[in-house]
């Protein structure tokens, strides 16, 4: 009984945590690690005006919501792009705490597991 218990928690805890290393792009967005949903220049969903508009800037791919948007990007790179680099540090720090509290469940169902059985 305290061997089940052991094997449901521990395999409670690690669904979803384990990888074969394969990675399938098929069907993935171009922009799927972009980290942004909205313009960086008008603050707009990217699909709001249909397909985004993939422009490079400083050897980086900016997605905007319209053409329109074109002109205010070129004549401000560095204050956009900045954007998109504070938007990807935060995304960063928020994938960390998903996996650090993540990894403080595990030891704990393991801990609990491992009291059950003694």
């Amino acid at each position: 009984m305290r061997r089940n218990l052991y094997a449901v928690l521990l395999g409670a805890a690690m669904v979803g945590c384990t990888s074969t290393g394969d990675t399938d792009t098929t069907g993935v967005s171009p922009r799927a690690n972009y980290p942004l949903t909205t313009c960086v220049v008008s603050g707009e969903p990217l699909d709001a005006m249909g397909e985004p508009i993939a422009v490079e800037v400083q050897g980086q791919t900016v997605y905007l919501c319209c053409e329109g948007c074109r002109a205010k990007l070129e004549a401000s790179q560095d204050e956009y792009l900045q954007k998109i680099d504070d938007a990807k540090a935060a995304a960063e720090r928020a994938e960390s705490e998903v996996r650090g509290s993540a990894n403080e469940t595990i030891d704990s169902l393991e801990e609990a597991a491992r009291d059950a059985t003694n």
